[in-house]
C-alpha cells in the first residue's frame, strides 16, 4: 500500500460529478414553450403557441433555448476543466502545473511534421505520482515519476525489490517490442544514482525490459461474398490495438481478451491457435506480440 493513496486511486471509478448536468436542446424548448403557454393562459390571452409554423414566439424561444443549450454546455464544460479525471489538453497542462509537473515533449518538432507529445493519459498517469516524488525516503512511484520525466522515450516504468535493498528500474519503451536503448539506460540510471536522485539505503539498477515474444494466429471463417481484405485489416488492427494495451511489465495477454478483440464481424466462427495458453510475463519482461496472422476461410 502507498503511503499516497492518490498514487493507487482509478480515475475512471470516480462518479460522475453531480455539477455536470445533462444538455438537451429539445428538452430545453419544450420547456420553453410550456411556459410561454402557461404565461398566456395566466395573462387571459387566447393565444395558441405554434399553431403556425412561421410563430414568432416560437422563433424566439427556439433561439434562446439554444442559447441556453450552449450556456449551459459552457458551464459543464468549464466545471471538468478542472477537475484531473477529466480534464484535457491545455486545461490539464494547468492542473498538472500546479503540482510541478509539465508535459513531455516525446518527439521534438521537425520541419515537415508538429512536436509529438505525451498523451493526457500519460500526463494525467504522472500527476497521480506527483506527491511520491517530494517524499523523504524514496517510493515506487517516486521511482517511476523521476524516470518518466527523464526520458520521455519511456512508456512505463516496473519495480522489481529484491532482498538487501536491491531494486530493478524495469523501463518499458515506446517501439515495438518494448525495449529502450543503452542510452536511455544510462540516462535513467544517472539521474537515479545521483545524491539527490534515490533513496541512499537501495541499491539500484536501471535496465531495459525484456520481450516476452509471442504470435498471434488466427483462423476465422466468413460468409461467401465479402471481400476478406478488409475483415482481415479491421481484425488485425484490433488485434494489434488489444496487444498493445496488454504490453505491461510484468503482465498478462490473455487468450481471453484477444479472442474478444479479434472476433469481428461478419465472422461466424473464430479460432485463437496461437497463443495457445495465457501469455504471463514475469516482473522484469512485458508480452510482445511479435506477428499477427489471420487466416479468413469463406463458408460454403
Amino acid at each position: 500500500m502507498s503511503r499516497f493513496p492518490f498514487a493507487s486511486l482509478d480515475l475512471s471509478l470516480v462518479p460522475p460529478p453531480q455539477v455536470v448536468q445533462p444538455v438537451d436542446y429539445e428538452t430545453i424548448r419544450a420547456a420553453r414553450i410550456a411556459e410561454l403557454t402557461a404565461r398566456f393562459n395566466a395573462a387571459g390571452v387566447p393565444f395558441v403557441v405554434g399553431a403556425i409554423e412561421s410563430d414568432p414566439s416560437v422563433i424566439h424561444q427556439e433561439e434562446d433555448a439554444y442559447r441556453e443549450m450552449l450556456d449551459r454546455q459552457a458551464i459543464n464544460d468549464a466545471a471538468v476543466s478542472v477537475m484531473l479525471a477529466y480534464a484535457v489538453g491545455s486545461d490539464l497542462d494547468n492542473l498538472a502545473a500546479l503540482i510541478g509537473l509539465r508535459r513531455l515533449t516525446i518527439a521534438p518538432a521537425t520541419d515537415t511534421a508538429p512536436a509529438v507529445l505525451q498523451s493526457d493519459d500519460e500526463l494525467r498517469a504522472l500527476c497521480r505520482v506527483a506527491l511520491e516524488g517530494t517524499a523523504v525516503g524514496l517510493t515506487g512511484g517516486g521511482y517511476r515519476l523521476i524516470a518518466l520525466q527523464a526520458a520521455p522515450e519511456v512508456r512505463s516504468v516496473g519495480l522489481v525489490r529484491s532482498p538487501g535493498g536491491r531494486i530493478d528500474v524495469i523501463l518499458l519503451g515506446r517501439g515495438a517490442d518494448g525495449t529502450v536503448s543503452p542510452e536511455v539506460v544510462a540516462r535513467v540510471n544517472t539521474i537515479l544514482q545521483a545524491d539527490d536522485g534515490g533513496q541512499l539505503t537501495d541499491i539500484v539498477t536501471v535496465r531495459s525490459v525484456t520481450p516476452l515474444a509471442y504470435d498471434i494466429v488466427v483462423d476465422a471463417i466468413i460468409p461467401a461474398g465479402p471481400s476478406p481484405a478488409p475483415i482481415r485489416a479491421a481484425c488485425i488492427a484490433a488485434l494489434a490495438a488489444a496487444a498493445a494495451r496488454l504490453q505491461t511489465i510484468g503482465g498478462v495477454a490473455p487468450t481471453d481478451a484477444l479472442i474478444a478483440a479479434g472476433r469481428i464481424p461478419p465472422m461466424t466462427k473464430f479460432i485463437l491457435v496461437s497463443p495457445a495458453a495465457d501469455v504471463v510475463a514475469p516482473p522484469d519482461a512485458a508480452p510482445w506480440a511479435r506477428s499477427i496472422t489471420v487466416n479468413l476461410i469463406a463458408a460454403s
